[in-house]
């Protein structure tokens, strides 16, 4: 019995020489010239870099949501494109703001309205574009005005009548035709060159 307790006790020692041997080796002992981080680093660095790793799988998820959204972003893009060149096809160009304003007094002749004023307003700035306001007033009958603001709207380029205020007129020996006197800006627009 004596020689098995001795025998558990040598054994536990060396055990624990062991044991103290490898801990010596693996915590304290750093060879020459070998600069060796502690543990705590190792569980920084890991700590650090799985951060970095979730903040790279966030990324990634949204660039793959952006990514199956590419197809109907790349559609829009197109439709804007398309609404903007037709936007540029139906606003006049400054060299032909003077075609534009001789198509809006031969309407009103052609409706058989009298211009009484056609009178250039500041240039109204946008972001993109600028809005030439014109003021007029104009005699004639309901039905005349009716076709002459009908005519202005079918213009191939954008001209909007807007601030329409009717009075009544009574004829003169000149006009024994007008009924109405008319008075609204006509607007109309000019992008920008870039």
């Amino acid at each position: 019995m004596d020689w098995r307790r001795n025998q558990s006790l040598v054994i536990g020692i060396l055990g624990g020489i062991v044991l103290c041997v490898f801990a010596y080796f693996a915590y304290m002992h750093k060879p020459l010239g070998v600069a060796r981080p502690d543990w705590w680093q190792f569980a920084i660095r890991i700590d650090n870099l799985e951060k970095q790793l979730n903040q790279k799988r966030i990324k990634l998820e949204e660039a793959e949501r952006v990514a199956q959204r590419l197809p109907q972003l790349k559609e829009r893009h197109e439709l804007l494109q398309e609404e903007l060149a037709y936007a540029h096809e139906k606003m006049p160009k400054e060299k032909e703001m003077p075609e534009l304003l001789r198509r809006v007094t031969e309407a009103a002749d052609q409706n058989d309205l009298d211009i009484y004023l056609f009178h250039p307003e500041k240039i109204e700035p946008k972001e993109t574009y600028d809005e030439i306001p014109i003021k007029m007033e104009l005699t004639g009958n309901y039905h005349n005005l009716g076709s002459f603001l009908a005519q202005v709207g079918s213009l191939p380029r954008i001209v909007t009548p807007k601030r329409l205020k009717i009075e009544e007129e009574k004829p003169t020996p000149e006009n024994a035709y007008a009924t109405i006197k008319s008075q609204l800006i006509i607007s109309t627009f000019v992008f920008r060159e870039k």
